[in-house]
């Protein structure tokens, strides 16, 4: 299916395309393309290539399932699912069409190697999964014969696109020189300057005022709010509710099923497109032939092809799970026709469903009790919340009949701090508390609001102070504080340029009986460098060349002064790889901006006719 390939292919050519069909089907115009076909049997015909309305709707409906369980056919087609199913499946036949006319073909072989280097189906390990293969195969209600036919057309189309735009390469030469800029290195040495305000004396009385006439919008008090609030919340009744070992055998006996391991199968499959086939394969593995040997002679396919393993019933869709759940070990199951194919089925082993046992989840079941009920009576106590607000009770009033905790929160700035600068704790640190605060009218209780955790609360605004400027004296203490910061951090500063301007690098940094640390290799983006700052490091160190010295401001307490001891080449060998991969990357960025003029080159050459009706008037009326 065509939803399929376009999950599972990951090259940037192939995301890149799906752009290119909708600038190609919007340059030939959705008019154009919905034109009556010459058929209602066929929803789409493209030269000799033609699709039928059943096709179409069978792939509409699974594409509705998956992506839009909630809506019917009728809904799912108002909203346009049925204009995009027709624009997909016409990019098919249009590539099919070309590659028709080019003699390009792709053999089961060739499509079954695709689907094993597919990035989807592999593992951690970047092998082929095929547990991992199966789970999305089932998920999307595919068989592996629709995936070899999309797997198939998607190298047909890769063929054709490689064609036309084998031309559009990137030049090697500049690749290579970026991957050496990027593979390049840096080690420096360097030493990390305190700034330490405690070794600054206090200023006297006339240049910290000086000062502060400079600075003190910096000390203006924010503007504050108090406020009393109810809050709802199941730590308010946790502590309160008792759980009976009936509440606890009760809650297990309904919820074991949900707590079990279920049934778990490992079985064979294989899927025919023909009858005969099926049966053919059937009659030799019930005389006793191996089922794998038989799948192998009669599709090709080998163990790891048609193994699964670990399967749930609901791994499963429903009709091959009830075949598959239904039958006995070591069992062959009678061909199953289905609309995707024709299936044989060997159970090779049956693990039985777990249930867990009350006494090893006891004290689980008893807390998820409690936080049940907790939540319960939340939402009951909002209700009388609510009705002794509706009927005239205070705040504090309605707390008490619902029985809410209130909190009495005399200053609230806008960014959730206390009025010395402090963050608040609790409900006040609630990014809704804190802008409910600030939005609501003073002396005017708002209703209950819900916060995260199943929390809810009411508030009411008491009083607001607005911003003020302070004199120095309110806050002489914070005053001398950032007077003492301010200074430290020049001293420093000119240190680190002396250092800088020294005829003897070294020597000035021993001088100041500072660790001269030498660092390891390390790349432009800090890769290598063991250090909180590494990235401003690097940044620096990458701007200037060997002998050079800077200095870096991290912005906390430290100032860092540093020199370039070698520039470092990168190994060859990774930088061919990423010359490879930055050519691969920039040609498939040129490839993309070519492939709207592929995809109209394409359309002038075979004409597409569309006719989506078809395909609704066999969907109208179904509504699941």
């Amino acid at each position: 299916m065509l939803q399929i390939l376009r999950d599972g292919t990951k090259s940037n050519l192939m995301r890149a395309f799906l752009m290119v069909l909708v600038v190609g089907f919007g340059m030939w115009g959705i008019g154009d393309i919905f034109r009556s076909s010459a058929s209602d049997e066929d929803a789409i015909t493209v030269g000799d290539v033609t699709i039928s309305a059943q096709e179409v709707a069978v792939y509409f409906d699974q594409t509705r399932r998956f992506y839009y369980p909630n809506l019917n056919n009728n809904e799912a087609i108002s909203i346009g699912l049925m204009d995009q199913i027709i624009a997909e499946m016409a990019e098919r036949a249009l590539f099919d069409a070309e590659a028709s006319r080019l003699g390009i073909t792709v053999t089961r072989d060739m499509a079954k190697d695709a689907i094993r280097r597919n990035p989807m189906f592999l593992n951690d390990a970047g092998q082929f999964d095929p547990l991992l293969f199966r789970d999305i195969l089932a998920s999307r209600g595919m068989t592996e014969t629709d995936l070899v036919a999309s797997i198939a057309y998607s190298e047909r189309r890769n063929q054709i696109i490689a064609a036309i735009a084998s031309g559009a390469d990137y030049s090697p030469a500049l690749a290579k020189s970026m991957a050496q800029w990027l593979a390049q290195k840096r080690q420096i040495s360097y030493a990390e300057l305190i700034i330490n305000p405690d070794n600054i004396a206090d200023p006297n009385d006339s240049a910290l005022a000086s000062w502060y006439s400079e600075n003190a919008s910096t000390f203006d008090a924010p503007a504050i709010r108090s406020v009393t609030a109810a809050v709802l919340s199941p730590d308010n009744f946790i502590n309160e509710i008792n759980v009976s070992d009936e509440d606890i055998n009760k809650t297990y006996e309904e919820r074991k099923d949900a707590l079990s391991v279920p049934e778990r199968r490992n079985f064979y499959q294989v899927v025919f497109a023909e009858s005969a086939l099926a049966n053919a394969a059937y009659d030799r593995i019930n005389t006793g032939e191996d089922f794998i040997a038989v799948a192998n002679d009669l599709l090709g396919d080998s163990a790891d092809d048609i193994t699964f393993t670990n399967i749930a019933r609901d791994d499963l869709p429903e009709d091959l799970a009830d075949i598959v759940f239904a039958a006995t070990q070591d069992q062959l199951t009678m061909p199953a026709e289905t609309p995707f194919g024709i299936y044989l089925f060997m159970v090779t082993d049956i693990s039985p469903a777990e249930v867990p046992q009350l006494a090893d989840i006891k004290t689980v079941l008893a807390d998820e009790i409690r936080t049940e009920t907790a939540i319960n009576m939340v939402y009951d106590r909002l209700q009388l919340f609510e009705a002794a607000q509706e009927a005239g009770a205070t705040l504090e009033e309605a707390a008490s009949q619902a029985g809410a905790e209130v909190l009495v929160i005399p200053a609230l700035t806008k960014t959730g701090r206390d009025s010395d600068g402090q963050w608040q704790e609790g409900i006040s640190s609630s990014t809704a508390f804190r802008s409910t605060a600030w939005q609501q009218d003073i002396g005017v209780p708002s209703m209950l609001i819900t916060d995260e955790n199943n929390t809810f609360f009411a508030l009411r605004v008491d009083s607001e102070t607005d911003t003020r400027s302070r004199d120095l004296d309110e806050v002489r203490e914070a005053a001398i504080g950032a007077w003492k910061r301010q200074q430290a951090i020049s001293q420093t500063r000119q240190t680190a340029e002396a250092i800088i301007a020294a005829s003897q690098y070294e020597k000035a940094i021993a001088d100041l009986g500072v660790e001269l640390v030498l660092s390891t290799e390390f790349l432009q983006n800090g890769s290598g460098l063991d250090h909180e700052a590494a990235s401003l490091i690097a940044s620096a160190s990458f701007a200037i060349n060997t002998g050079d010295r800077t200095i870096v401001e991290t912005g906390a307490d430290k100032i860092i002064v540093l020199k370039i001891d070698a520039v470092i080449d990168g190994d060859e060998e990774a930088i061919a790889l990423r010359t490879e991969q930055m050519l691969a990357e920039f040609t498939s960025h040129i490839a993309a901006d070519s492939e709207a003029a592929i995809a109209s080159g394409l359309q002038s050459i075979h004409s597409v006719n569309a006719n989506p009706n078809a395909a609704i008037r066999l969907l109208i009326g179904s509504t699941n």
